[in-house]
């Protein structure tokens, strides 16, 4: 789940991530894999990894 800076949730699937995985309040930023929207590790605010389940 994403939390988007202009307030949508996304369901998403996080790539990329470190080994410890993807964990609440780490920036993202989009990236595609075949025109589908999924979300990285980003240096930048806006978008944060929301809780699981």
């Amino acid at each position: 789940m994403a939390d988007l800076a202009e307030d949508p949730r996304m369901m998403t699937e996080p790539v990329d991530c470190p080994e410890d995985g993807p964990r609440a309040g780490m920036p993202l930023e989009v990236a595609f894999r075949d025109g589908v929207p999924v979300f990285r590790p980003g240096p930048g605010p806006g978008l944060a990894a929301g809780p699981a389940g």
